[in-house]
């Protein structure tokens, strides 16, 4: 049982009986306990990912790593060879 689902029925067992006797007191918690239920199952609902998003964060990631490359390889060609340091 979830921690969430626990707490719920915790603060339901703290309600006082006067509560509990009329029938706008059952309403009142039912309808709290099925807000509580519905707060805690959008919570562990997760969107499914599609193929295109895999694909465009992966696309993503190899963009930024070989992002530099050129800057790695000064032997690179066409690239013209850096000044000696004091010149």
């Amino acid at each position: 049982m979830p921690v969430g689902l626990w707490a719920i029925v915790l603060a339901l067992g703290m309600v006082p009986g006067e509560l509990i006797a009329n029938p706008a007191g059952m309403l009142v918690m039912a309808s709290v306990l099925a807000a509580g239920l519905v707060v805690i199952v959008a919570a562990r609902i997760e969107p499914p990912t599609s193929p295109v998003r895999i694909l465009a964060l992966a696309l993503r990631e190899r963009s930024r790593r070989t992002a530099f490359l050129p800057l790695r390889d000064p032997d690179a060609p066409g690239r013209s060879r850096p000044r000696a340091p004091g010149h």
